[in-house]
């Protein structure tokens, strides 16, 4: 996403390395936990760790569902 749109906010988890490249490519990473989502309002654009913390499968699955959520908030809009 960072590489193909520039300029947005995103997540990744905490991953640091991933996260430069983020920024390398010209979008702001936020870090975040698996209980984050982060929104990018202005691009529509919504992202979370999901899978890329160690997780356990229920928080994996609370994630995504909180990813889900956001984007059907955001079709409202």
């Amino acid at each position: 996403l960072a590489k193909s749109l520039g300029n947005i906010n995103v997540t990744i988890g905490e991953d640091t390395d991933t996260a430069g490249a983020i920024e390398y490519f010209g979008s702001h990473h936020v870090a975040a936990t698996n209980k984050d989502v982060v929104i990018d309002p202005q691009n529509k654009i919504v992202t979370g760790p999901c899978y890329m913390l160690d997780a356990r499968i229920s928080e994996i699955e609370y994630n995504t569902s909180e990813v889900v959520k956001a984007v059907l908030d955001l079709m409202e809009d």
